[in-house]
């Protein structure tokens, strides 16, 4: 059982942190219904609307998996980037609120408040990015060098906000900071992550100015590609490590992985300023059994 201090303590970091979502969940909602207009725009427009949406929903399928530990990258960002960059806050918004009610009714078992504050913090990435693009000197629907400046600004501050928005997601959800967002090699991993989701959605942003809707079927085309590409790039580094990683005989992991393993811990533990505790057991002595009945006998 807790005691009373850890008790108290946990209950004070469950009501901050259904304060912070309820408070991140409501301004969301509240800048997103005074920036979105249903009214003034024209067919054409929602036309492309509903065929980005299509795209959303299809790069969220086929995530890019990464390897060694096989975390996921959805390409999505890139789509809200480049329709933002081409059309505006409106129509991306847009995008992203029918595409969200969409999500919310196919995956019905992840909770709700959950799908709200992801939408939230769209929200919140999205506007505060566009804003900083207009105040960088970008110019929407405008192609050329003069707005490579206020794209790179305007990705970091996409970043930025996502990162500070999760950092006190885990802060008042574990009752202590996401210290791994201060870890350096976690930070160029996702650093170079957003610099493809740039490149991409520049990419996307060229074929809208010049193809439109066969641009935007390329790019998703471009996406579901390297998602299977990854994929089996993954399962191939998975194979090639339980090779080198597992006796062939037990199926057990050898040596080489307990010091990969046991180097990944220290790395961890001194992050989070954790003791790390190591015991050592002999199981069986099977040197004696291969010694009294033969190594053949043995692997058997």
């Amino acid at each position: 059982m807790l005691n009373k201090n850890k008790a108290s303590s946990f209950s004070n970091s469950s009501y901050t942190f259904k304060a912070y979502i309820f408070l991140i969940n409501t301004v969301g909602i509240i800048i997103y219904l005074f920036h979105v207009d249903f009214l003034v725009l024209p067919l054409k427009h929602w036309v492309m609307i509903y065929v980005l949406i299509a795209s959303v929903l299809i790069v969220n399928h086929f995530l890019i998996y990464l390897p060694p530990k096989g975390n996921s990258i959805s390409m999505d960002s890139s789509i809200y980037l480049a329709s933002l960059f081409m059309f505006g806050l409106p129509s991306t918004l847009l995008i992203l609120g029918i595409f969200s009610l969409i999500y919310a009714l196919y995956r019905k078992r992840i909770e709700w408040w959950k799908h709200l504050y992801n939408f939230s913090m769209y929200n919140f990435m999205i506007i505060s990015t566009y804003y900083t693009f207009l105040e960088a000197g970008g110019s929407v629907g405008t192609t050329g060098i003069q707005n490579i400046f206020p794209y790179i600004i305007s990705l970091i501050v996409y970043f930025g906000v996502n990162i500070t928005l999760l950092y006190f997601y885990f802060l008042f959800m574990y009752n202590e900071p996401f210290k791994g967002v201060l870890n350096f090699g976690l930070v160029r991993e996702v650093g170079m992550t957003y610099s493809i989701t740039l490149i991409l959605s520049l990419v996307l942003f060229v074929l809208l100015k010049t193809e439109k809707y066969f641009g935007v079927f390329l790019f998703t085309i471009l996406i579901v590609m390297l998602s299977i590409a990854f994929k089996k790039l993954l399962y191939l580094y998975q194979e090639a490590s339980n090779r080198v990683n597992r006796d062939h005989l037990t199926g057990l992991y050898n040596h080489g992985f307990f010091k990969e393993a046991l180097k990944e811990q220290f790395s961890d533990c001194k992050l989070l300023k954790q003791p790390l505790t190591l015991a050592f057991l002999d199981l069986d002595d099977f040197k004696k059994y291969n010694d009294r009945n033969g190594h053949l006998q043995g692997d058997r």
